[in-house]
């Protein structure tokens, strides 16, 4: 399973309520100090692996989204 670090659930609920092998999907932040805390909340909750997320770097201008504001 892999928890998405934008989830509404925290690190550590999911590892409480969960028995399957845990992923934890990260981008890497600007601010690397709040990546790093990230990764040694999930290895201290006993997530295996991390799955790095690099396909967006920036916020893309979405028509849809700017439609709707």
């Amino acid at each position: 399973m892999i928890l998405s670090y934008n989830s509404a659930c925290t690190i550590e609920e999911v590892a409480s309520s969960c028995n399957a092998i845990r992923f934890f999907q990260l981008y890497v932040f600007k601010r690397r100090h709040i990546s790093a805390k990230l990764v040694e909340r999930a290895e201290r909750s006993g997530y295996k692996a991390i799955v790095l997320t690099v396909d967006a770097p920036r916020c893309g201008r979405r028509e849809a989204d700017i439609k709707n504001k």
